[in-house]
């Protein structure tokens, strides 16, 4: 439901942060410029030793951190909403990149399911 906390899904960089690509860097090669359909959008990147990934949360209603901070897992980064292209009050997880998303994605969640609402 709206302002429901969101935490990082791992330890990372703060790459893109509402809406505008902010401080987007080809040598993650994982990198994305965000359009409005997602709304206030956040972009970590991380690593585990071998691949290269980023996490997006989109439709935020805050965004609690800033372009090129470090964040650690489980950190609150923002809060659910429905900004964006958007029909009602949800987190939109994207995985991007190299490795195993099972490693990266916190106890409880299963890829491709939505959560909130």
């Amino acid at each position: 439901s709206r302002g429901t906390p969101v935490y990082a899904a791992h330890d990372g960089t703060i790459m893109g942060c509402n809406g505008d690509g902010g401080h987007y860097d080809t040598s993650f090669a994982v990198g994305e410029f965000f359009d409005d359909s997602y709304g206030n959008v956040i972009q970590i990147q991380g690593s585990d030793g071998t691949n290269t990934y980023s996490t997006i949360y989109g439709h935020l209603e805050y965004v609690l951190v800033s372009p090129c901070q470090t964040v650690a897992k489980g950190q609150q980064i923002g809060t659910v909403d429905d900004t964006g292209d958007s029909t009602g009050n949800h987190l939109h997880f994207e995985y991007r990149g190299g490795g195993s998303v099972y490693n990266i994605l916190p106890e409880g969640l299963t890829v491709g399911s939505c959560y909130g609402g």
